[in-house]
């Protein structure tokens, strides 16, 4: 449809337009930016106020490692001290920078000198906890989320990476300040290293299987259903009482954030009001340990020495390997062997390092492999070797015709200094087998 244009018309609405008032007084009695300084000034309250300053618990996002905990103090003169778990280091020398609160989207916290906190996202990663030109993936300038009682959510701007500030007690102040995080994860070390099978009780639907990796920093509950190992996992942060989880881990149906320490009995447990869930320690394992394999973990490793563990038979065929190596044209010294699953495909790949002087080469071997409901491994060429594979093929034939030739089981073994690691062991010829390291590769 044509629009026609009335003239007349046209001059009355510009001369209404004109007459009218533009009204810049706020609608609801204060403009937003007067709203936002409003809200800064309370966070900026907030944060001064806590005599003895906050627990904080930082998660990087995708990529870093575990959760890391820091002890922040804010002072009136926007300066921030703090200790961290980052290392012993960090965790014995009181750290310090400036902070200010700033709008940007929305109100925000900047550590804006460098502290503790920038060493998690250092592309130069100073202290090789990340990856190279990125670090941990941390953050240092954070979106304040969401106030509620004495505890301050937060995320990170760039790296989304939650930040959680809970107000501490002089007790906890106490904690940090005499180096108790890094005396906490010495503690937790020690003790998954004498543990042997710990487990949580679940009366409801049955038993878990209960592991701390402190490297990681990941807690998992786990326990088989349906033939598959399905696990709870989530990033924990050193805290006071204990660990901070970075997400509530529900166990009969109730809901948990927080895993106590108690000095005392030496254990760890989770607390239901006044009512204890303890991590208890068993004799005998909740799962198989094959059932792991490809899963918890995917590589199995054997050391680049004899140890506790390794049979004769094997040690005498290592031994004979190595020698053979050591003696051949290329003057190689056998390293760590990491025998690699992929559960998916089924294909297990024998990683050996080797050394010619300083550097470093990688001889492969590829298998396929079956599994019987009973944990029994049965292992069958699927390639050929690479190329540093094949030149030290002879010097290896002890080792690879029992992998090619013989079924092998595997179990837990209960090492003096390492606690407990992995078995296997010739199902045809059992004095041949050897303990392992578990790791991923």
């Amino acid at each position: 449809m044509k629009n026609i244009l009335i003239p007349g018309l046209l001059l009355a609405i510009i001369s209404i337009t004109a007459c009218r008032k533009i009204d810049s007084d706020p609608v609801f009695g204060q403009r937003p930016d007067e709203r936002l300084m409003e809200i800064l000034e309370k966070a900026d309250q907030q944060l001064k106020s806590s005599e003895f300053g906050y627990q904080a618990y930082l998660f990087p996002s995708e990529g870093g490692n575990g959760g890391f905990a820091f002890y922040v103090k804010f002072d009136p003169n926007n300066r921030v001290q703090m200790y961290s778990d980052i290392n012993a280091s960090t965790s014995s020398q009181v750290g310090s920078s400036s902070y200010r609160l700033k709008a940007i989207q929305t109100p925000s916290l900047f550590f804006d000198t460098y502290n503790y906190m920038h060493v998690l996202s250092d592309p130069d990663n100073p202290l090789g906890i990340g990856g190279r030109a990125v670090g941990n993936y941390g953050d240092f300038e954070f979106s304040i989320d969401s106030t509620k009682g004495d505890t301050i959510h937060l995320t990170g701007n760039k790296q989304k990476s939650p930040f959680v500030l809970v107000k501490a007690s002089q007790a906890d102040a106490n904690f940090y300040k005499n180096n108790g995080l890094y005396r906490l994860d010495s503690t937790l070390r020690d003790y998954m290293t004498n543990a042997t099978f710990l487990y949580v009780e679940d009366a409801k639907s049955g038993n878990y299987a209960f592991s701390l990796n402190a490297d990681t920093r990941v807690v998992s509950l786990s326990r088989v259903e349906g033939g598959e190992v399905v696990s709870l996992n989530t990033e924990y942060a050193l805290a006071p009482y204990g660990l901070y989880l970075n997400k509530a881990i529900t166990i009969g149906g109730v809901s948990y954030r927080y895993i106590y320490w108690d000095a005392a009995t030496k254990s760890l447990y989770f607390k239901n009001g006044d009512t204890r869930i303890n991590i208890k320690n068993g004799t005998t394992a909740i799962i198989p340990f094959w059932r792991y394999i490809g899963v918890d973990f995917n590589s199995l490793v054997i050391n680049d020495s004899p140890m506790d563990g390794w049979s004769t038979d094997f040690t005498t065929k290592w031994n004979a390997a190595r020698v053979a190596m050591l003696n051949g044209p290329y003057t190689l010294r056998m390293g760590y062997l990491f025998l690699t699953f992929n559960k998916d495909v089924k294909l297990m790949t024998i990683n050996l390092f080797i050394y010619q002087g300083a550097n470093q080469f990688l001889a492969t071997y590829p298998y396929s492999y079956t599994v019987t409901e009973d944990g029994v491994f049965k292992f069958k060429k699927a390639g050929d070797p690479n190329g540093n594979g094949g030149l030290i093929a002879a010097n290896m034939a002890p080792l690879l015709n029992h992998i090619e030739n013989d079924r092998f089981t595997t179990d837990y073994f209960i090492h003096p200094v390492e606690g407990v690691m992995g078995m296997m062991k010739s199902v045809e010829n059992p004095a041949f087998s050897f303990s392992t390291y578990t790791t991923n590769f």
